[in-house]
């Protein structure tokens, strides 16, 4: 199995079609024991046995899983963690049933460490076999069973691959990839502790923002000449019941997808190309009139002379019902904007933002969880990145988004 059926033909079905040639053009010398190995469409037959390839796209595709003995999913990593629990119920009916998974760690927060690896002890197997020294692995691999003994956990690097260091007994040594590890040594050790040491890093594949590239932590402002804004992104609505307004208490609701109103003040420092971001409000349900008053106390600010004028509050333009019940209370809110005339556009945004270096504040939990976790959406025909952006971890992207959008093309 893969997630998406379209990665199948060119990836796993296109190794075991190599492999069964292999053991079909030595069937003589096997006494004819691979002679009858036939490959059809996503499926490899023989008399004693049958390999069928699928994609998971579609539950219904688990539908007739269960008279087999080993489930294969290859590249755990794209698959979730319902899809797992699923094929575990499935499969029964047999003895010796088996799952096998395999996947490069990329990403220290995924659900196969979080609920299948780190959730049970494991101890330490040899990692030689018996009487064949050419076994052994390298000092960065090693093989573990679970504390029921139903799991073994194998880890083996690029160093352990026949393939591409060679070994005494034959093999390939492949100088270009053996350069290009070394390469990533120096300039890349998040891929290099990924794909060449396999140990756990952070997923990068797709983000909207890399961290220490597009964006940071900080504790205290610098002393720069700043232009002061604030971003609101509508979500939600009000709840009697619900009423959650930070910071009573001092703690946030967890970052999520687009059911939450975010609210914050930007620090924009055109010189240095940097923006710095305190987050205000970040709540699921918040009443509109406890908004208001936030909104009011935070925009407040007082002239030398004694005036008293109100900052721009950039809001998300699809809401201008909201919008108008803001300004009729006397906020200065304008609705988001991309280009001259035009709506506020996701991708155009994020380029923008990604113009500029973002500083977080370190104590703005749902900030830092939304800049690392933000990204672009997997079309679920083709299990490619698209160009559009996930609904997921949203709101507080847009909430910087649309006045650093609007201070980058209006200047202010």
């Amino acid at each position: 199995m893969r997630k998406y059926n379209v990665t199948i033909k060119d990836s796993i079905y296109t190794d075991f079609k190599g492999f069964n040639r292999k053991l079909k053009d030595q069937s003589s010398r096997l006494g004819g024991l691979f002679s009858d190995i036939t490959v059809i469409e996503a499926e490899i037959r023989s008399s004693r046995s049958l390999l069928r390839f699928k994609g998971l796209d579609k539950s219904e595709k688990l539908k007739g899983i269960a008279a087999f003995t080993k489930i294969f999913m290859d590249e755990i990593t794209e698959f979730n963690f319902q899809d797992l629990k699923q094929v575990r119920k499935r499969l029964r009916g047999r003895k010796n049933q088996q799952i096998i998974m395999s996947w490069n760690p990329i990403d220290e927060n995924h659900w196969i460490k979080k609920k299948v690896i780190d959730v049970d002890p494991w101890y330490d197997l040899p990692n030689i076999l018996d009487d064949m020294p050419e076994s052994q692995l390298s000092e960065n691999s090693f093989v573990k069973i679970n504390k029921k003994g139903n799991a073994i956990l194998i880890k083996t690097t690029y160093l352990d691959n026949y393939w591409v260091v060679g070994h005494q007994k034959g093999g390939f040594l492949d100088k270009h990839v053996v350069a290009d590890f070394e390469d990533d040594k120096e300039k890349d050790l998040n891929n290099y502790n990924i794909y060449a040491l396999g140990n756990y890093g952070v997923s990068t594949e797709g983000l909207a923002f890399t961290e220490n590239v597009h964006w940071a932590t900080y504790s205290e402002l610098p002393d720069y000449d700043f232009y002061e804004t604030y971003g609101l992104d509508f979500a939600g609505g009000s709840s009697a019941d619900n009423r959650k307004v930070y910071p009573e208490p001092l703690k946030f609701d967890e970052a999520d997808g687009s059911t939450t109103t975010a609210f914050g003040r930007l620090m924009i420092n055109k010189a240095s190309m940097s923006v710095y971001v305190k987050l205000l409000v970040y709540k699921e349900f918040i009443d509109t009139n406890d908004l208001k008053d936030i909104c009011m106390n935070e925009t407040s600010s007082i002239n030398e002379d004694g005036s008293k004028v109100r900052k721009n509050i950039l809001a998300d333009n699809a809401r201008g019902d909201k919008i108008t019940e803001l300004l009729i209370a006397g906020l200065s809110v304008i609705g988001a904007k991309t280009s001259e005339g035009g709506s506020n556009q996701v991708k155009t945004g994020v380029d923008i933002m990604r113009k500029y270096k973002i500083y977080i504040h370190i104590d703005d939990t749902p900030g830092i969880i939304s800049m690392r976790n933000h990204k672009k959406e997997v079309s679920k025909s083709t299990g490619l990145l698209t160009g559009n952006y996930e609904e997921s971890y949203k709101d507080f992207i847009d909430m910087i988004r649309y006045p650093l959008v609007y201070f980058d093309l209006y200047g202010w």
